[in-house]
């Protein structure tokens, strides 16, 4: 597990949130997310963010 921590990087996540990764990797990536509260917290600010802007966009 600590091999898959160590290669997820904010990128992956905000590729995640952008559905910019391929199958497997998506698979890994949520996976180790929410099994990691600091990547937990990362992703929900990250999704925030991107709320934010769609709804400032939508203004």
């Amino acid at each position: 597990m600590l091999s898959l921590i160590s290669n997820i990087t904010d990128w992956d996540i905000q590729a995640l949130i952008d559905n910019q990764l391929d199958w497997e990797r998506e698979k890994i990536v949520r996976k180790i997310i929410f099994e990691n509260p600091s990547f937990t917290k990362r992703y929900n600010e990250l999704m925030m963010q991107k709320k934010s802007i769609q709804n400032w966009y939508k203004e």
